[in-house]
């Protein structure tokens, strides 16, 4: 099992088990020093096969923390089940230690309320490294187009990078609660990009002709490839690429008119997203 929120729990054992339609609950406030290990166990016995656990901390209450946990309603270790929103959970009833590091009693009065958790943030596979590579390829467009409010998004999300590559590296420690998890970082990327994106398709359009935006041009699409998968197109004039994630990219294609931009999107076959800049 791995000890921090970097990654998922069991990723083999879930995706040989097959498990769909996972659950999330949230702990507004428990002790800094429950780890994800006693969590897991104490909700593994109560819901079901947990896959995930998100610790974060907020800097006001420095010996407190908010934890997200995922799991999956089959439960190989209790059938039994109890209501979740507003419930709360002795851990005391589970667990008699709070940390497998620090022999911390749990008080047998101590409790945690468990609510629903309505913002889910949904898996990534992406590394740290990948991560870390898309924002300094986000970093460089956006110098170039002076995007200064996007770079400040940007700088914030290369904090928590930071943060949460110094959580990964340290093995042992007896805290290693971040103030995102990899999944939102993530998130918060793919948001970023979806931004420039849009303002791409809004801002730029040939001086001539008729541009279409082009979104999902795979890696090895270059302008020569671009070019050579459009140009057998009526009323092709030219391309132009951008690259921005590592799978994928967008583009703009330029017709001699709006007709034949028309044609060349309802008849395409592929599986670009399309649309012509107005």
């Amino acid at each position: 099992m791995i000890m921090n929120n970097i990654y998922s729990l069991y990723p083999e054992f879930i995706e040989a088990a097959g498990f769909q339609n996972p659950v999330s609950v949230y702990i507004p406030s428990i002790h800094r020093e429950y780890d994800v290990t006693t969590i897991a166990i104490v909700f593994q016995r109560l819901f079901g096969t947990v896959y995930r656990v998100d610790s974060v901390y907020n800097e006001d209450k420095p010996n407190f923390k908010s934890v997200f946990v995922y799991y999956y309603e089959n439960n190989y270790f209790n059938e039994a089940r109890i209501p979740i929103a507003g419930n709360m959970v002795f851990p005391g009833h589970f667990v008699q230690n709070r940390q497998i590091f620090s022999k911390t009693p749990v008080k047998p009065t101590e409790y945690w309320l468990i609510f629903e958790n309505k913002t889910m943030f949904p898996d990534t596979t992406l590394t740290l490294d990948e991560i870390s590579k898309r924002l300094d390829i986000m970093e460089a467009y956006l110098k170039n187009d002076k995007e200064e409010q996007e770079l400040d998004i940007l700088a914030e999300n290369g904090g928590y990078l930071r943060e949460l590559r110094y959580a990964q590296n340290t093995h042992g420690s007896r805290f290693l609660d971040t103030t995102i998890n990899i999944h939102q970082l993530a998130q918060n990327l793919k948001l970023m990009e979806d931004r420039y994106v849009a303002k791409q398709e809004l801002k730029f359009k040939f001086d001539f002709g008729t541009t279409v935006f082009v979104e999902g041009i795979p890696t090895e699409f270059k302008e020569l490839q671009m070019w050579e998968h459009f140009v057998s197109r009526p009323g092709f004039i030219g391309v132009k690429v951008c690259r921005l994630q590592q799978s994928n990219g967008f583009g703009f294609v330029c017709f001699d008119s709006v007709e034949e931009a028309e044609a060349m999107i309802k008849e395409t076959t592929t599986g670009f997203k399309m649309a012509i800049v107005v």
